[in-house]
């Protein structure tokens, strides 16, 4: 009996696990001041600590890289592509949204895309829009 209830209460975990991972992506709003929000580390080998102006990634203990946006304030990042890639999205002092994607274990930017009119959302930008 026991047995069972533990074998129920992992499966509910695990269940629960990929529903709030998403399985290929996990988003986050950025929060004010210090955050530390793991990964899935089945999924995504990295965990990432959130602050207004950047991100730091970590692998284990040890930190492998910062990302820091063109814009100061970093409104939402997620993972993408099983943790190699990081999109930040942000705004501009003009008001426009601007979305950039980053190489996770080095923390250079691949992609910058500012969204002004009718332009289409890049695919790795599409986790991230409201």
């Amino acid at each position: 009996m026991f047995r069972e209830k533990v074998k129920l209460y992992l499966s509910v975990l695990f269940l629960v696990g990929l529903f709030f991972t998403g399985m290929s992506s996990t988003t986050h709003a950025a929060p004010n001041g210090f955050s530390s929000i793991p990964a899935d580390p089945s999924l995504n080998p990295y965990d990432a600590r959130s602050y207004p102006d950047r991100l730091e990634i970590f692998k284990g203990d040890r930190k492998v890289s910062i990302i820091r946006s063109e814009n100061p304030d970093i409104q939402q990042w997620g993972f993408i592509d099983s943790g190699n890639l990081v999109v930040v999205k942000s705004q501009d002092k003009s008001g426009q949204k601007v979305f950039e994607l980053f190489d996770t274990a080095n923390g250079t930017r691949r992609d910058k895309v500012v969204m002004s009119g009718a332009q289409k959302i890049p695919p790795w930008a599409k986790t991230l829009t409201d």
